[in-house]
């Protein structure tokens, strides 16, 4: 199973973007609206987090904090154009594992650095994907789901985001475990792929509890596994991958917030304080904390930044192990 990437847009039509002078002095920061670019389409677990902590952290600032979802390549395009835009404070970018993690390791031809051309602020949280079928499916168990694959071949079909992202390769290394040929199709965000799924399209997916919640608590919806090593508190009865079997597929992610480098010092730290202050806050957290995501407060500035560059080498190991290194 490869990836490539051949090619990011040259040309993104943003004019809410416009270029602006970078000496801006820190103390004069924030001097206009924030805009937050997030790399995923709307709808999906990635896009729900940041418009939660995106009204928290306006409120902190002073200034209303925008999202700007700009889709495409895994998370490649929007990354790309934020590392393309003024230093000065007023456009952030949401990250996370795919994008600086994965994807340097799937797609040679990236257009970023996701060491050299971003100033970390600051972690958010950290996320536990899961197998969800659908509820009425005769599959109880991993070992039910793997055996139905074994048994057909490239007939069953499980859903993720695009290739790169934390879901896809959850895929991609749970069928390596198994030793098994479920057919992965991917989609350009979860919210693509649970419709898939509650469509009839699909008969699993790789997603967040999050956007699953609802239907796992009506039974529309059965849960698996968890791919995280410890058993999530919302759904006590759901075993660990590890436990169903198959340790080889663990696969958490996680998410925080970059600027481009060169942004001034004291604007990161401004910046990094404001969203500490919004992660401490039981209003902003609580519906997270309910579904097992883990804020990140010890992620901030340099320690956020020596932990993206040890996630971006263990994936590595992770890609190469599973045989989906890009071209």
């Amino acid at each position: 199973m490869r990836g490539r990437l051949n090619t990011l847009a040259t040309v993104l039509p943003m004019p809410m973007l416009q270029a602006l002078p970078t000496s801006l002095p820190a103390a004069d920061w924030p001097a206009q609206p924030i805009t937050w670019i997030v790399p995923f389409p709307a709808g999906g677990v990635t896009d729900l987090v940041a418009r939660a902590v995106a009204v928290a952290l306006g409120r902190e600032l002073g200034v209303p904090v925008v999202v700007q979802n700009q889709p495409g390549g895994a998370g490649a395009l929007g990354t790309e154009l934020a590392a393309r835009l003024p230093a000065d404070g007023h456009t952030l970018l949401y990250v996370s594992t795919g994008p600086m993690a994965v994807s340097p390791w799937l797609y040679p031809r990236l257009r970023y650095d996701p060491l050299r051309d971003f100033t970390p602020v600051h972690g958010l949280l950290q996320s536990s994907a899961l197998l969800a079928v659908d509820g009425a499916a005769p599959w109880r168990t991993v070992a039910d789901f793997v055996a139905a694959a074994r048994q057909r071949p490239g007939a069953l079909n499980v859903g993720s985001s695009a290739p790169g992202t934390s879901t896809w390769l959850a895929g991609a290394l749970l069928a390596r475990e198994a030793q098994t040929g479920f057919r992965q199709v991917t989609h350009k965000g979860g919210a693509a792929a649970l419709q898939g799924l509650l469509g009839g399209r699909l008969d699993a997916v790789f997603d967040y509890v999050l956007p699953l919640r609802a239907h796992l608590e009506s039974g529309r919806l059965r849960a698996l596994a968890v791919l995280s090593r410890r058993r999530l508190a919302l759904l006590p009865e759901v075993p660990t991958v590890a436990e169903a079997g198959f340790k080889g597929a663990e696969a958490a992610s996680w998410s925080g917030i970059a600027v481009r480098a060169g942004t001034p010092a004291a604007v990161v730290r401004r910046l990094a304080e404001a969203v500490h202050a919004v992660l401490r806050d039981p209003e902003v957290v609580s519906p997270f904390l309910a579904t097992g995501e883990i804020p990140l407060l010890e992620m901030r500035e340099a320690a956020f930044g020596e932990f993206i560059a040890a996630e971006q080498r263990r994936w590595g190991e992770v890609v190469r192990r599973a045989g989906v290194v890009g071209e």
